[in-house]
Order: structure tokens, then sequence, then C-alpha cells
């Protein structure tokens, strides 16, 4: 019999709780890339330099986040766009900022649409004046694509348990991930409590722990007697 991987797991997000359904079949795991940016300028006095010859590398990293998040809505979901990190240098009140660095974080289950927004992003920041512009990807994790032979059985066997569910690409990394680069996998979400995860907030009620379970269990039965 050949080798296959299944993983029951938390959503870790709201989608399930604010559709109210009970269960989310995952279709692809995103493919995740993650970039750090670095903007230089010019630091400077900030009550003796006129603004016309400022070159201010925070306003310059704002304006560059805003124009990548334009972008981001235009494409709409399932890809986000997320800056998390950013540090100022020389970080002082009087003082123009004469670096910024920050991070990008960017997920959609299609690797097409992560490496066309990676040129938007270039153009972006090849399109500010007056500050010099780096940018460096230090992650690029590839989508993994549930085997869709398995899809189709998990969903059959929610419809056996007359449960209903959603297809949903996965956001978040997980084992499945790995395993996908080596045998087919699939992988069944249930429901997180406003979309916490990692966190003591974390909840997931026991009735949709339970019935995550049975359905994990008649797939094992299914696939493996």
């Amino acid at each position: 019999m050949p080798t296959k991987f299944i993983e029951l797991h938390i959503e870790q997000g709201p989608q399930l709780e604010e559709s109210n359904i009970p269960l989310g079949v995952v279709s692809a795991i995103c493919e995740q890339k993650r970039y750090t940016v670095t903007i230089t300028g010019q630091s400077n006095h900030a009550g003796t330099t006129p603004q016309h010859l400022r070159r201010d590398a925070l306003k310059a990293a704002s304006l560059a986040i805003n124009r990548i998040d334009q972008e981001a809505q235009r494409i709409g979901e399932p890809f986000v766009f997320t800056v998390g990190e950013m540090t100022v240098k020389p970080g002082s009140p009087n003082v123009i900022p004469g670096i910024a660095t920050f991070t990008i974080d960017i997920r959609h289950p299609d690797a097409q649409v992560v490496n066309h927004f990676e040129k938007t992003i270039k153009k972006v920041l090849s399109e500010l004046n007056g500050v010099k512009t780096d940018l460096d990807c230090w992650m690029d994790s590839r989508p993994a694509i549930m085997a869709p032979d398995l899809v189709l059985q998990l969903q059959n066997i929610i419809s056996e348990h007359s449960a209903s569910y959603m297809n949903l690409p996965s956001g978040a990394g997980h084992d499945t991930q790995i395993m996908n680069q080596k045998v087919p996998t699939a992988m069944l979400f249930v429901p997180s409590h406003n979309g916490i995860s990692h966190a003591p907030a974390e909840y997931t009620n026991p009735e949709s722990l339970a019935l995550g379970v049975s359905i994990l269990k008649d797939f094992l039965y299914k696939n493996c007697y």
C-alpha cells in the first residue's frame, strides 16, 4: 500500500468560525516569501534641514509600504502582505531618519502570484526618490498542493458524517508541507476561536475536536485496512 500522510490541525485563522462551518479541507499550503528591506537616506538635523532637501528614509519606507499594500489589496484574498518589523536609525526625535529597515511577508497558494508580486516590490522600491534600497529574500517556502484523491476522500467522509465543510488554503506552515515533498498529503482543519493560535487564548471547543478526530479515524480506516 503506497505511503500517504494526513494531518489534523486547528485552523489558526478565523474563517471557519466566522462562517459557522465545522471543518476545513485544505487545498494547499501557501508559498511564503520573506524579505528584509533596507532604505538608506541621510540623517540630519530635524530643525535646520529644509523639507525639500531631506532624504528621509522613514518617509520613503512608509510610502513604499503604502504602495505595496495597495497592490496587495488589488490582488485580493487569499493573498496576504505583512510588514511585521521596522527599525529606524539613528532613532532620535530630533534627527531625520537615515536608515529604515523593515520586513515583508507575502503568502499565496499559487507560486506564480508570489513571484509576480516580488517584481512589484522591486518596482516600487526602484521608484523611490533620493534614497538607496536593498531587498534581501531570506525565506522561500514553496507551496504544497494536497493530493486531489485524498481531498476527495476527506470530502466524502465528511458528507457521510452529515457535516459541512469549506475548502481553503492554509496560510500557515505545517508538517504536511514537509511530508508533501515525499508522499501524497491531505490536511483537515477544525475551528480556532477568534483565529488565535500559539497564545494563551488559543481555544477549540471539545465538540469540534471530537468531530475532527472522528473524520481522521474514518480516513485512516479507509486507507489502512
